[in-house]
């Protein structure tokens, strides 16, 4: 799987898997993806919160915490210049529990951020107004249908 590569080999590695279907995966990518004058746009819309991410899709369980630090900041350094406002939430990449632990929201959470969103699907209760460095999220995927938003049980609240 993709998310198990090596930080410092996931370049060739996908070059590798997808050369044979020809595939140039970075054009592919900036088609699927909004553009810098797209999200400066849609920054300016009181509606819209842009948040941040990092610089590389990496799971931060396999970096250091000096590393997800850099990847995070860099990030939101980038995301800053760009859109003219500060970055106040984040969207972990790889939100899993196999890849978000407590020490991965932690090191989120002494950033400053105000909200951080996990990929565990979930409403958010009164009750995760302790733990908003790992907030649980709807994903508007290809197959979300709005009917069913209604029928997620109230489980427990995640708690890393």
């Amino acid at each position: 799987m993709i998310i198990n590569f090596n930080k410092n080999e996931i370049q060739e590695r996908l070059n590798n898997l997808l050369k044979n279907y020809k595939i140039d995966w970075v054009k592919k990518c900036s088609e699927l993806t909004m553009n810098w004058k797209q999200i400066i746009n849609i920054s300016k819309d009181n509606l819209c919160t842009i948040g941040g991410h990092i610089k590389n899709h990496y799971a931060l369980n396999r970096l250091s915490e000096v590393e997800i630090i850099d990847e995070v900041m860099g990030a939101n350094k980038i995301i800053e210049s760009k859109i003219g406002k500060k970055v106040e939430h984040f969207s972990y990449p790889f939100g899993t529990r196999n890849e978000i632990t407590k020490r991965e929201s932690n090191i989120v959470k002494k950033l400053g951020f105000k909200t951080a969103v996990i990929t565990r699907y979930g409403n958010i209760y009164p009750e995760h107004k302790n733990y908003l460095e790992c907030l649980p999220r709807i994903m508007l995927t290809e197959g979300f249908d709005i009917k069913n938003v209604g029928k997620i049980r109230k489980n427990k609240i995640v708690i890393l």
